[in-house]
């Protein structure tokens, strides 16, 4: 399978090792170390693998077989026949964390150029093999022999064109691997903190890696907080494909089992089979990180549901709910949804997460409170009072997703409901959300419609979890039209811009 941005986490480990030896540094200044590509500030290896370098391109769309692939360079500069964006500065570097796919094709080309070896072999040296991983590969397209052995990738129940999308960004996406042997690489961090039995990752390598770096994220993996346990984790989403590695962090005293599941599905949809399987193997295995809660749920109303719809806000801390069909969902503050069940009228179990919510009024004039309880930890957050899916002034904003467009685009108002974006693009597909910075209405797929005057044949705009799929056939300069004259669900239009 295409471990897809699980690749990232194994890029990590092999870029720490090359720390170990003492061919990079993690804090040296790489403003100057790449040949052919500048960010024109000081970042570091530590800010690349912890997505704190400030660049932006979060993540790749691919490349259907047979097409013609770009460098690694070409990708950085954003140069033909690269489809996406150039790699540069969003944000100033070691302030914030943003999630940066491109960060790592520049990590990708460091350590290439730094031991003089093609990307692949160097991974394949200093990572596959000493793990065992003889089920893995960073070679991009596949080997013949190698394709034999292959999943297809599917999106919406069918094959995708030539069974899997190239992605020459190897740090970012490329690796080919099964589950168990991308497992090994989580054990051998395990195994190195309790400084048992490593292969790659020394009791060094490992806890820099386990350390909290800006945001919270680790050098490579994502870390968490789980039911009072510590874990390690990273996802993924190729085309086609779908990912998860989830791991437990060994406790201080070394006592209790320690815990790796990988799931991986060549499928659109299938990061829900893989967080039902994660459930269930938890449950089995009695992890209480991942293991299941059991609620009974209660049959409210729509109007009963729709009465909690709105912006809550404390302090910076803003979150959405919102009705989506007939049933109400949370939405935070990275455009993410979760369904929610209702426990009592105005309790609510939130799905796939940890979280749970309790909305109460202390008088009829009084706004909506959201008493959000997460892992034992309770904040109170407030209603704005403001219409839920109002612009009222906001800029609606369009923001790329895993086939990313480079930074946040606003539109252009054109009169008190319209609002316009251009923008020139190549034929493929895309994959985007609409929305407003405060992470309020407009947002998205299953919530906005869609009108398109170009025909069938020549676009297609679908919605695909909590993005619109956009695909075209033709280059050219598009324009997208918000109408936005019905607050409940706005309408987006898209075509060629006019001459």
């Amino acid at each position: 399978f295409q471990a897809a941005s699980i690749s990232k986490p194994v890029t990590a480990l092999g870029a720490m090792t090359m720390v170990a030896d003492g061919s990079l540094s993690l804090d040296a200044d790489l403003n100057q170390a790449i040949a052919g590509w500048t960010p024109s500030a000081k970042i570091t290896l530590r800010q690349l693998l912890s997505h704190s370098a400030g660049l932006g391109v979060s993540g790749f769309s691919g490349y259907r077989a047979g097409l013609v692939m770009p460098t690694p360079l070409q990708v950085l500069n954003g140069e033909a026949p690269a489809n996406s964006r150039k790699v540069t500065l969003e944000g100033e570097p070691g302030v914030a964390f943003n999630y940066s796919g491109g960060g790592y094709v520049v990590a990708q080309t460091l350590m290439a150029q730094t031991t003089s070896k093609p990307f692949s072999a160097l991974m394949t040296e200093r990572v596959l093999a000493p793990l065992g991983m003889t089920e893995s590969t960073f070679d991009q397209p596949l080997r013949a022999d190698w394709q034999l052995r292959a999943a297809s990738g599917h999106q919406g129940g069918r094959v995708i064109d030539g069974r899997a999308y190239v992605y020459p960004e190897l740090a970012a996406a490329g690796l080919w691997t099964t589950p168990r042997d991308l497992g090994k690489v989580a054990v051998d961090i395990q195994n190195a903190l309790v400084g048992d039995r490593w292969r790659v990752a020394s009791r060094p390598i490992a806890q820099q890696m386990m350390t909290p770096q800006i945001g919270g994220w680790g050098l490579g993996f994502g870390l968490e907080t789980r039911s009072g346990q510590a874990i390690f984790q990273h996802f993924g989403l190729n085309e086609g494909f779908e990912t998860s590695l989830v791991a437990s962090v060994p406790t201080p005293d070394l006592t209790g089992p320690n815990y790796v599941i990988v799931v991986m599905t060549n499928g659109q949809g299938g990061s829900n089979l893989a967080a039902g399987m994660t459930r269930a193997i938890a449950r089995e295995y009695q992890w209480a990180a991942y293991a299941p809660k059991t609620v009974r749920e209660v049959k409210l109303s729509q109007a009963a549901l729709a009465q909690y719809e709105g912006l809550y806000q404390a302090g910076e801390r803003t979150l959405a709910f919102e009705m989506v069909g007939s049933v109400l969902h949370l939405r935070d503050g990275n455009w993410r949804r979760a369904p929610m069940l209702a426990t009592s009228r105005a309790s609510f179990a939130i799905m796939n997460r940890t979280q749970s919510v309790q909305f109460r009024k202390t008088n009829t004039s009084a706004p909506m409170v959201a008493s959000m309880n997460d892992a034992g930890t309770t904040s109170q957050l407030t209603r704005l009072e403001q219409p839920f899916s109002s612009l009222a002034g906001r800029a609606p904003l369009l923001r790329g997703s895993m086939n990313n467009w480079g930074e946040t685009t606003p539109f252009v108002q054109t009169s008190d409901d319209i609002w316009i974006l251009n923008v020139q693009l190549q034929p493929g597909s895309y994959e985007f959300k609409i929305g407003t910075a405060d992470w309020s209405g407009l947002n998205l797929g299953a919530r906005l419609g869609v009108d398109s005057p170009l025909g069938a044949g020549s676009v297609d705009i679908v919605p695909m979890g909590e993005n619109l799929k956009l695909t075209i056939s033709r280059a050219g300069v598009y324009r997208f039209t918000l109408d936005a004259k019905d607050q409940r669900r706005a309408k987006l239009t898209f075509e060629m811009a006019p001459s």
